[in-house]
């Protein structure tokens, strides 16, 4: 964007500067775009003749997108849950969102599809205080659902307030632009004295200006475990969808039924895969969509045992573009990731917003390019069948 010099009677040249570079920079009287959040751009006039230097400031507010859908309802028996937060639940109460730590996050409430979700903008660290503390002793994981425009890493705490502070972190990757459904073994947290967390500090990356939707924070169990589920992932691959998944131990598993959906509420069964029965050996399971849709695409597991009982697994999800280009976020920093969903090899020219080429490549599939060498601001990315996409270097 250009700015237009304020109007004055003076002829002092104007200077500008932005409060905030991790959403806004400045060079000459051009603003360039990096991140959500708000910045204080300042308009400073030199002193000339009869005229005395002066400044005059407004703030520039970038909003990042939000999620369109609410958060997968969780599915887990109330009995075995010690809810946080969660429209699916009964929640502890007397928690606090929000003590004064000193951080800069802003924390909302907000209304996704009628579903309760907690709103963090500009988040460098946040507070969460229990009283009473809360004692997850009897409980195996900690239960997360995350939307994020631009957070890269996000670290959970846990925390002892007495009779000495002691503080723990996992650190969760989420994907860009989709709800990530994580589910913290509590083994994790080996120093913490799990029938006494008082606290939670959430930490964000890129600290000061991570926007995070969060909702069903709750810890879990099971009484008997049919299938130990240690991960679950989703990528695409030449516009297919890959999931992967990992069981540390099974009881009794006849297999799994692959169910996706497009709304995060009504799924459909699109594949299955054999269990290994009964085992305490860590088994490595996978299974290919090849008919994703274009846009969102959730996807769950339904685990079924010999005698018909079934358990249905976190939610994880994709998002397929609408041409063979894909990127995994728009926001980056030195590294950008894109998907070519074609057989052959691509040739990939990045141009910046007067026109100019400055990189190109030979990509096929997923591979990850170094922009360490670009300028911040907006870059166009297009292949040689004529398909772009836009990003933002930090």
């Amino acid at each position: 964007f250009t700015l237009t010099a304020p109007t004055s009677n003076s002829a002092g040249a104007f200077t500008y500067t932005s409060s905030k570079t991790s959403v806004a920079t400045i060079s000459g009287n051009t603003v360039t775009i990096v991140g959500g959040g708000t910045s204080v751009i300042t308009a400073t006039q030199a002193a000339n003749g009869i005229y005395a230097s002066g400044s005059i400031s407004a703030n520039l507010v970038v909003s990042l997108p939000a999620p369109l859908t609410a958060a997968p309802t969780p599915t887990r028996l109330a009995a075995n849950v010690i809810s946080l937060f969660s429209n699916a639940y009964t929640d502890v109460t007397g928690t606090d969102w929000f003590p004064n730590w000193g951080q800069s996050t802003v924390v909302a409430d907000v209304m996704i599809q009628g579903n309760a979700t907690k709103k963090y903008t500009d988040l460098n660290y946040q507070g969460v205080q229990f009283a009473p503390a809360v004692n997850a002793s009897t409980m195996q994981f900690l239960h997360i659902d995350l939307w994020t425009p631009n957070c890269t890493a996000f670290d959970v705490f846990l925390i002892n307030t007495s009779p000495a502070t002691v503080e723990k972190s996992y650190t969760l990757t989420p994907t860009l632009a989709g709800w990530n459904s994580f589910d913290i073994p509590l083994t994790a947290y080996n120093t913490i004295a799990l029938n006494n967390i008082g606290q939670f500090k959430l930490v964000g990356t890129p600290f000061g200006s991570s926007v995070v939707y969060l909702d069903n924070i709750f810890f879990w169990k099971n009484a008997v475990i049919p299938v130990e589920l240690t991960a679950f992932k989703a990528k695409i691959v030449n516009s297919t969808t890959v999931l992967n998944w990992q069981t540390a131990s099974e009881r009794d598993n006849q297999g799994f039924t692959i169910e996706r959906s497009n709304n995060g509420t009504s799924y459909n069964a699109i594949g299955q895969v054999k269990g290994n029965g009964t085992t305490s050996v860590v088994h490595d399971y996978t299974f290919t969509d090849t008919d994703p849709s274009v846009g969102i695409n959730y996807y769950r597991l339904r685990q079924a045992d010999f005698n018909g009982k079934e358990t249905l697994s976190p939610v994880v999800s994709v998002i397929l573009g609408k041409n063979g280009l894909v990127l995994k976020g728009n926001l980056v920093h030195n590294v950008l990731d894109v998907t070519v969903n074609d057989e052959k090899a691509r040739t990939l020219s990045i141009y910046n917003m007067i026109g100019q080429q400055v990189f190109v490549a030979k990509v096929q599939g997923t591979q990850r390019l170094d922009i360490s060498n670009l300028a911040t601001g907006l870059y166009i990315i297009a292949t040689d069948k004529g398909e772009t996409e836009r990003f933002v270097k930090e």
